[in-house]
């Protein structure tokens, strides 16, 4: 996975989490369910010193976006935020490293209000299954 900006979604994490979270919520999952899912297969990403920050964040944009945004999500992304974690790969560009601080203190302000009423997500297409030739 890498970043190629200090944009929040300029990074294969954060897309991916927010494609992921969205998907859920498409294919009828609560918020609760989809963010415990989304946990349970990201996993080992929470954890890492580097990329578990750009989950947290990521996901606490895309819920509150969609209407959604848990508490937990919240917290944990706020977290991240104040105490600066995961800027590590920052700190060899001073510009792309106050570029990232703008997008993060910006992403505060905006967690720290309300967030929309929640957006109809429409189902996602898939165009495989896991279904065999004369199994229907």
């Amino acid at each position: 996975m890498g970043a190629w900006g200090p944009a929040l979604f300029s990074d294969d994490t954060a897309s991916d989490v927010r494609s992921e979270f969205t998907d859920h919520i498409g294919d009828g999952l609560s918020p609760d369910a989809a963010t415990a899912k989304l946990l349970e297969d990201w996993q080992d990403t929470v954890a890492d010193p580097d990329d578990g920050p750009v989950l947290w964040l990521a996901l606490a944009s895309t819920q509150w976006r969609l209407g959604r945004l848990l508490p937990e999500v919240q917290r944990r992304a706020l977290e991240v935020i104040d105490q600066g974690l995961g800027l590590g790969r920052w700190n060899d560009d001073p510009k792309a490293l106050a570029a990232r601080r703008v997008v993060l203190d910006k992403l505060r302000a905006t967690l720290l209000t309300s967030p929309p009423p929640p957006r109809r997500v429409p189902r996602r297409f898939r165009d495989s299954t896991t279904w065999s030739v004369g199994a229907v």
